[in-house]
């Protein structure tokens, strides 16, 4: 059916002793729900295969009421269709979805210290929190005894089995299932950027490169949260939105990506990049804008965006900052640069090799300097001479001497006769006969 079949409301006070619920059905609270204030205790009761559609397959909390768990009470085998396979927590919230403080100061759940004793067993809900889910955790009274217990031993090595807290109050919680938080968890509360950023971080980026931002949301104890219609979110939309915007606030991208099953959204995987503006100044400077990288979510979970400011790199070797696309670009074949963020691609002297946009010399030996920001041959070894046009460093080569002629010494600019062109090498070579 749709309600409970146990169903207390108001400020009622009650307790079971030596009870049994099994076999039942709701859409909240398969066995027993409770609302308003009322609070009700379990003490030698068994809480069953129960199922709820909605929340709590055993117990569901819906307002300002609360649990009491006394000694030996087993809640097992329960199912709940979205979240809390065995108890559900939902206090009343406010409009804007923040949680009310509790009035009495009492806590939603709460395990009697000395007394107290429960067994989470084999529960599962096809959203989240195959054990309890609690709804509301922004208020300290509500992280009872049993939240901190569960979520200190939630830690285990294999993430399931049983997990045993000595201390009162005795709490076991095993075998439990659900898309994340198999003993306890919460809303989705906060998103994350998986690989230590964190916001008011400012992690490197190359302008135009692949944008490595991997992003999770995480609930209440810090468990990532699987979104869709069999995890976190029934609207099953899960979508990150980046927005990448300017020091004035423009937006210059904005970007889209989905969770995979282990609910992480990396924007690598589409070759999702951001343009990096500049601006020439009167005197000839370049400055480059600051870039601020939003993430928000865009599902049926409000939860507020996450803004990290980004560090330009500079150009990697082999390429030039484009001020008409505003970011990194590889030099075209045949072209070289060697300082990416102040010069453009220079094409490749005659006596060198140009890939990738990086240089290497075409003669073994020979010497070259960088002189405005291109290389210049200065030396050659014996047996050539040196081609050099002061005004077209693309000329630049070491020339061999031709059959029957000879360079005993190292060809040095400045210190030896040199070539003005490469087109002098036919005739007017200064080689010895």
């Amino acid at each position: 059916g749709t309600s409970s079949p146990i169903f207390v409301q108001g400020s009622a006070r009650g307790t079971l002793i030596d009870c049994e619920l099994y076999e039942n059905s709701a859409r909240d609270g398969g066995a027993l729900a409770a609302g308003g204030s009322a609070r009700i205790r379990f003490d030698n009761t068994r809480v069953r295969n129960n199922q709820a559609s909605g929340c709590g397959g055993a117990v569901a909390l819906l307002q300002d009421g609360g649990v009491d768990i006394g000694a030996g009470v087993l809640i097992e085998g329960n199912a709940a269709g979205e979240y809390g396979g065995g108890i559900c927590l939902k206090p009343r919230q406010s409009e804007g979805g923040a949680c009310l403080s509790d009035p009495h100061g009492e806590a939603a759940l709460q395990v009697i210290e000395g007394v107290g004793d429960l067994v989470l067993r084999n529960n599962q809900a096809a959203m989240g929190g195959g054990g309890i889910f609690v709804e509301c955790v922004d208020e300290a009274s509500r992280l009872s005894d049993i939240l901190s217990a569960i979520f200190a031993s939630r830690r285990s090595p294999a993430g399931g089995g049983t997990r045993r807290v000595a201390h009162p109050p005795a709490v076991e919680c095993s075998g439990n299932w659900a898309p994340y938080g198999q003993c306890v968890a919460s809303m989705p509360k906060v998103l994350r950027l998986e690989g230590g950023e964190e916001e008011g971080d400012h992690p490197g980026y190359v302008a135009g490169g692949p944008l490595r931002v991997r992003t999770t949301i995480r609930d209440a104890f810090g468990q990532a949260v699987l979104l869709g219609p069999s995890g976190g979110d029934p609207t099953g939309t899960g979508l990150i939105e980046a927005k990448a915007l300017d020091g004035e606030g423009n937006v210059i991208m904005t970007a889209f990506q989905s969770f995979n099953p282990d609910g992480v959204a990396d924007f690598s995987l589409t070759g999702t990049s951001v343009p990096w503006p500049s601006v020439t100044t009167p005197d000839g400077q370049r400055v480059y804008a600051q870039v601020t990288l939003r993430l928000s979510l865009l599902s049926g979970v409000s939860l507020p965006p996450l803004e990290l400011r980004l560090e330009r790199l500079p150009c990697p070797q082999g390429s030039s900052y484009s001020t008409y696309h505003s970011k990194c670009e590889v030099c075209p074949e045949n072209t070289y640069n060697i300082y990416s963020d102040l010069t453009g691609c220079f094409q490749c002297p005659v006596g060198g090799i140009c890939l990738g946009g990086v240089f290497r010399a075409r003669t073994l030996g020979s010497k070259w300097v960088i002189e405005g920001g291109r290389y210049r041959l200065e030396e050659c070894p014996a047996g050539h001479i040196i081609t050099h046009v002061r005004e077209d460093a693309s000329q630049d080569q070491c020339v061999l001497c031709p059959r029957g002629k000879y360079q005993p010494d190292r060809a040095v600019l400045g210190e030896t006769p040199h070539l003005v062109s490469a087109g002098a090498a036919g005739g007017a070579q200064p080689c010895l006969e």
